[in-house]
């Protein structure tokens, strides 16, 4: 072979090689494609564009960028599917953000030992029916930790667990999404030194008929949050069930029974500081005969609650009208409200076991309404049926207090 002949070859070894080199959004996708058991995926400081979804399914694997603000995975060019898909036991994403996915932005499914810190999901636009449904998304997990996180414009929820077991979630900033952090039909979850404001509702807790892996949600304790002017106007599409929250919550609990709400601060919320309502409010069905639809032990103590119920929004200000032409003032709305509704085996409210102690209430000082709403479809044609009440300080039947719940201990150990 002579010289040149040898240099033509290499020139045209080099082109092919740079013809077939990854750009760096190849790469990242490629280490997922390639994760096995074991693996550490670094993701290094830059933005990255993406149109497909970056999935992983293994165990004992870490995902681990440059810090949210330096390493940006972007979604912007996808036509359909969510940021990350990931199963798996022992998974860990720290340090890198998730923007303007299509769908949900991180979702993770049948996990165990999942850890989820210093992340940040967003819809880089304003709120709007059009962005993903979630922003970190875990469900049918074991021992989650999610921290130090901030999530921003799901059009369902911002920081959504549903379905699973031994959760924590601690120090993230979560804001306008229509939920901002929701539990929904888990066992055992502690939500506390998180802060979640300008959403349509700050934190739910949501009991769901007719799921396949926890029928009935139990034990969540909500303390030591900055639950704050979450009054953005519910944009969720058509149909979800968070459409029916109403701008202006603070917190709302459905159906889910053993809930201590303690030692927040709840205000600027132009609805309620707190709603407790059963599913049989929303008016949908139910199929499961395991179903309970109704809220049962809920304490709520020691929280601050003001500046809220001013200017109440969705079926709550047609309440707040409807009881005005009844004769009823609800102007402001109470800082606590009540569905009012009895049905099964319910004969009593005070057998619902919601308890209200030690809480500072200011601006209204109104404490409590029991909206009344088993009577509610009749206001219209029969006043004298309906009897919403609202009341300064709370009614003997609330002013009582349960056991404290116990602290999640199962939960992943930080990395």
């Amino acid at each position: 072979m002579t010289r040149f002949t040898r240099l033509a070859s290499a020139t045209l070894a080099l082109f092919a090689l740079q013809a077939y080199a990854l750009t760096p959004s190849e790469q990242i996708m490629e280490q997922f494609i390639d994760a096995k058991d074991g693996s550490v995926i670094t993701l290094p400081e830059g933005r990255f564009e993406f149109t497909q979804t970056l999935s992983i399914s293994a165990n004992n694997v870490t995902i681990k960028g440059a810090g949210a603000d330096k390493t940006i995975l972007s979604f912007k060019g996808q036509n359909t599917g969510n940021g990350i898909d990931a199963t798996g036991k022992k998974l860990t994403f720290e340090g890198f953000a998730i923007i303007d996915s299509k769908a949900d932005g991180l979702k993770i499914q049948n996990c165990e030992d999942l850890l989820i810190r210093s992340l940040s999901v967003d819809w880089t636009g304003p709120p709007k029916e059009t962005n993903g449904g979630y922003g970190v998304y875990p469900v049918a997990c074991k021992r989650i930790l999610v921290e130090k996180s901030y999530i921003r414009g799901a059009s369902d929820s911002g920081l959504y667990v549903g379905q699973s077991e031994d959760v924590v979630l601690r120090n993230n900033r979560i804001t306008e999404n229509v939920a901002g952090i929701e539990i929904e039909n888990c066992l055992r979850a502690d939500v506390y030194d998180n802060e979640a404001y300008g959403n349509t509702g700050g934190i739910l807790v949501f009991s769901m008929p007719d799921l396949p892996v926890i029928q009935n949600g139990v034990g969540t304790r909500i303390f030591r949050n900055k639950i704050t002017g979450n009054n953005t106007a519910n944009f969720a599409p058509k149909g979800n069930i968070v459409g029916l929250v109403p701008a202006g919550t603070g917190v709302m609990i459905l159906a889910n029974r053993d809930v201590e709400i303690f030692n927040n601060t709840i205000e600027d919320n132009q609805t309620a500081s707190v709603i407790v309502t059963s599913f049989y409010a929303s008016e949908r069905p139910i199929k499961d005969p395991t179903y309970e639809a109704q809220a049962r032990n809920t304490f709520i103590h020691d929280n601050v609650m003001r500046n809220s119920g001013a200017k109440p929004s969705g079926m709550i200000n047609e309440i707040k009208d409807g009881a005005g032409w009844a004769g009823v003032k609800l102007d402001p709305m109470p800082q606590v409200l009540h569905d009012g509704i009895k049905a099964g085996k319910i004969k009593d409210i005070a057998e619902l076991k919601l308890c209200m102690k030690n809480n500072t209430i200011e601006s209204p000082a109104v404490a409590f309404a029991n909206l009344d709403l088993e009577n509610a479809g009749l206001f219209k044609a029969l006043f004298r049926f309906w009897k919403p009440r609202a009341y300064a300080a709370v009614p003997a039947e609330h002013d009582c207090s349960l056991p404290p719940l116990p602290a999640v201990t199962a939960v992943v150990a930080a990395k």
